[in-house]
C-alpha cells in the first residue's frame, strides 16, 4: 500500500498517489469515477481534498490530500476502523509486559 522507498500509495480499487503529483494529474489518471471534494484551509491558498474510501490489502481506507497554492499534493491522511482500536484492547505495551 504505502512504498517505503518513494513514499507512494497503492490501492485496489486503483487509486495511485505519486510524490508531487497534482491533483489534476490524479484524477485524470483515476477517471471519472474518482469523486473529489475540496474546501479550501484558512492558510493560504492550502486546500483539503476528500478522495473517499479505497481498498488496500490492510482494509477499506478513507483518503485525504492536502495540496497547496502549487496545486500539488503534499500531505495525505489515511483513516480507517478495525475492532483493534475499540475500547477495551489492550495495548501492546501491556502485552508486552512493559
Amino acid at each position: 500500500m504505502i512504498n517505503r522507498v518513494t513514499g507512494e500509495l497503492d490501492f485496489s480499487t486503483g487509486l495511485r498517489i505519486l510524490p508531487h503529483t497534482s491533483l489534476e494529474s490524479l484524477s485524470s489518471c483515476f477517471g471519472p469515477s474518482l469523486k473529489v471534494e475540496t474546501h479550501r484551509l484558512s492558510h493560504k491558498d492550502w486546500k483539503r481534498h476528500v478522495l473517499g474510501f479505497h481498498e488496500s490489502e490492510h482494509g477499506n481506507f478513507e483518503v485525504e490530500a492536502l495540496s497547496a497554492e502549487d496545486e500539488c499534493i503534499h500531505v495525505v491522511l489515511l483513516s480507517h476502523w478495525h475492532p483493534f482500536y475499540e475500547v477495551g484492547t489492550t495495548c501492546a505495551s501491556e502485552t508486552a509486559g512493559t
